[in-house]
């Protein structure tokens, strides 16, 4: 069954709506639908995706699925960010748990202790055409106050591209980093 959706990318996302097709067919897990970045959780949606480094401490990300979204138990999502060069400057893999359950730490491969697991969480999600309801994951703040982003001065645009498991196709979106 093959489903249109039609995401806002907000907060720090060009502020233009993108369309990504999300599948469910022959075992293939539906891909996520945009990713959203803020400076704090309550952030609303601008048309300038360009955040100071004088201003900001760090960048808040959460990955949209569709609302129908199934997650499995051990599901993963990998985030990873590229830096204005195109060299990647980060990859994280964040463990997804169930919806409706306690979120808990799960060891992961690469890592050194145990990780906490990011819960989807359903929002309404305004869009151009109304809206609709999505599931979004919450991943780890990106630090970008006093580390090496501000320390080498790696200013531009950026791109934070993130693949679901068993997806074969990632969601993604850029944003500028000015001093």
């Amino acid at each position: 069954m093959k489903h249109l959706w039609t995401g806002m990318l907000l907060a720090g996302c060009l502020g233009l709506s993108t369309q990504v097709a999300a599948e469910d067919v022959g075992g293939e897990r539906k891909s996520c639908q945009a990713i959203t970045i803020s400076t704090t959780p309550e952030t609303r949606a601008t048309l300038r995706p360009i955040f100071h480094t004088r201003q900001v401490l760090d960048l808040n990300l959460s990955v949209v699925f569709p609302s129908d979204r199934q997650f499995l138990a051990g599901e993963t999502i990998v985030l990873r960010f590229f830096t204005p060069t195109g060299h990647i400057y980060q990859e994280m893999t964040i463990p997804v748990g169930l919806p409706g359950t306690t979120p808990r730490e799960r060891e992961l491969t690469g890592y050194p202790f145990p990780v906490a697991e990011a819960t989807p969480r359903e929002r309404f999600l305004r869009t151009e055409a109304g809206g609709e309801w999505i599931l979004a994951v919450a991943a780890p703040p990106l630090p970008i106050a006093g580390t090496s982003i501000t320390n080498n001065s790696l200013y531009g645009v950026w791109r934070a591209e993130a693949w679901s498991q068993g997806s074969s196709r990632a969601c993604q979106v850029s944003f500028q980093i000015a001093p």
